[in-house]
């Protein structure tokens, strides 16, 4: 796997779309079965534009353009390893990414070219009890979606299950679906359009705008099985279940970029580190203080965790006192997840560090 470039995944095929276009013209485009829009302004390129974020952007079409919903994004070079694009697809959680050669855009990157190449190497075969986030939340069918939406924002996940009275599950939620069901409605009401007469206000039950029924995949299967579910039903994460059909975890489109990044050859060290950071000022954050923290679980965990093992820390940082942390640990010994949150990044880092740590050795403790 470490042989395989960007260039040896890529497309050449994809859409460009000036930077000028309104934002009405463009939703024709995505109405044609495009997912996304390259972004140049004359020959320089400027970002990408999806259905989603235009969406997500709550402008109205008719007098904005793609200017005011273009989405920066990182390049990638055409020569630059499956790992390091991996990790792009991650700190960005963008599913599409320009491929560069001597500085020009010469083709794209997205979910089905990368996991189509992917069925071609070991990783493809590994279980997925192996990369499944097993802490699952849960909310009751009646809460209200405005709960939810708390609940989504002080867990730091995108969706959450619902449960009947019985303690069943009886739905899953996303994020994108309190958005698309219920946020970007509301404003077309608020412009004066004429939207479904069925539309769901924020203090609806959750139930409403659930998906049910689940799709759900054994977490005997392999990694390659849930990746031609994603491309199949266009979906971006999947239930897994035991043998007695219980629920017991999920895996989501970024746990399989995570397994590659997980393959990548050790170095030196037997655990990788990966930052995505969202509104965290680079230039405040002590390095120092973070290697200090990464070398300090190293040295504790490295042997019983095994080389390959990769923590994924992502941020939020909106101000002091708004900020949020979650770390995610892939190894071989299991998936541990650990969150701090409001404290500042440099103060939820070494707390969800810590955390983290008292997982690992409840972990080991149940195992002895």
């Amino acid at each position: 796997m470490e042989n395989i470039v960007a260039g040896d995944i890529m497309s050449e095929n994809y859409e460009k779309i000036d930077i000028s276009t309104s934002i009405a013209d463009a939703l024709k485009i995505f109405r044609n079965k495009k997912r996304v829009c390259f972004v140049f302004d004359k020959n320089d390129y400027k970002g990408i534009v999806t259905e989603r974020s235009i969406v997500r952007s709550r402008f109205d079409p008719k007098h904005h353009n793609i200017g005011s919903v273009v989405v920066n994004t990182p390049m990638v070079d055409i020569d630059e390893s499956v790992f390091k694009t991996a990790e792009k697809m991650i700190q960005t959680k963008m599913r599409f990414l320009p491929v560069l050669k001597d500085n020009k855009v010469v083709g794209c990157i997205n979910n089905e070219l990368f996991f189509e190449k992917l069925k071609n190497t070991p990783v493809a075969k590994e279980k997925l009890s192996s990369v499944m986030t097993e802490d699952l939340i849960y909310a009751d069918e009646k809460t209200p979606i405005s709960t939810v939406m708390n609940m989504m924002r002080e867990n730091n996940v995108s969706r959450i299950l619902t449960r009947d009275e019985k303690e069943e599950v009886s739905g899953i939620v996303a994020l994108h679906d309190v958005i698309t069901k219920v946020v970007y409605p509301s404003d077309r009401i608020a412009r004066g359009e004429i939207v479904d007469e069925k539309m769901k206000s924020l203090s609806s039950p959750v139930l409403d705008i659930a998906t049910y029924p689940l799709i759900t995949l054994k977490s005997t299967e392999s990694l390659e099985n849930a990746a031609n579910l994603f491309l199949k039903k266009h979906i971006s994460s999947v239930l897994i279940i035991d043998k007695e059909d219980k629920i017991i975890g999920i895996v989501t489109i970024t746990d399989l970029y995570e397994a590659i990044l997980k393959n990548k050859p050790a170095a030196e060290d037997s655990m990788k580190y990966v930052l995505s950071l969202s509104g965290v000022n680079k230039e405040t954050i002590d390095r120092e203080i973070i290697e200090k923290k990464m070398s300090g679980l190293v040295r504790k965990y490295g042997s019983y965790l095994g080389i390959g093992s990769v923590l994924f820390v992502y941020a939020k940082e909106h101000s002091s006192t708004n900020s949020h942390v979650r770390m995610r640990l892939a190894s071989k010994r299991g998936v541990f997840i650990s969150t701090s949150q409001n404290k500042g990044f440099q103060y939820d880092f070494s707390k969800a560090v810590n955390r983290m740590e008292e997982q690992i050795e409840k972990k080991k403790e149940r195992n002895n």
